[in-house]
């Protein structure tokens, strides 16, 4: 099943200048980026200043931010443990009520997307202040991503990982006055 990575600052793969090019070809279609905002885990911020330095100028952005609230689940003392070698006794709780249980010394479900949402409305309303900032790119991981799609549709957080969001995949949101919309969800 894999490793449990959540808050863990995990080294980049090797792959990334490839993947981080096909990003960037797919994002250089939608014309530039006015902020950049992410979560500064190291899998996010490095992709995140790839696509805002200088050596991508056609999708610079005028701004940059790096938000903790963006930051993947917090998983506690699972952090870096394979999932097969977790406590059946702690896990199986967590489980059946990931929304709502917490592993040992981790957070939420919930607790995830009230920080994420914060965020989110902390853009709008940036957004709302600043004229510039007309296209928003937010850099950060798929537990925030489910999050927030399942609180923008009304799609209960239990079903959130029922929602295929696959690796360096984008999600689109659009301010529409006081709401949000999602555009699209998991466009590779």
């Amino acid at each position: 099943m894999g490793t449990c990575y959540g808050q863990i600052d995990v080294p980049l793969k090797k792959t990334f200048k490839k993947e981080a090019d096909e990003i960037v070809r797919a994002l250089s279609q939608m014309g530039p980026w006015d902020v950049v905002i992410t979560s500064p885990l190291s899998r996010c911020k490095a992709l995140a200043q790839f696509l805002a330095g200088p050596e991508v100028p056609e999708v610079a952005p005028i701004f940059y931010q790096e938000d903790a609230r963006l930051i993947e689940l917090d998983f506690g003392a699972w952090e870096g443990r394979l999932w097969d070698e977790l406590d059946q006794k702690e896990l199986t709780p967590w489980m059946d009520d990931f929304v709502n249980q917490s592993p040992p010394g981790g957070e939420s479900f919930q607790q995830l997307t009230q920080r994420a949402l914060l965020c989110l409305d902390n853009i709008r309303r940036l957004a709302s202040e600043n004229s510039a900032w007309r296209r928003i790119l937010v850099v950060t991981h798929s537990g925030v991503i489910r999050a927030m799609i399942c609180s923008l549709l009304q799609i209960p957080l239990e079903k959130a990982f029922q929602l295929v969001l696959n690796y360096g995949s984008m999600s689109s949101f659009e301010f529409t006055g006081p709401h949000l919309r999602c555009v699209y969800f998991n466009r590779v």
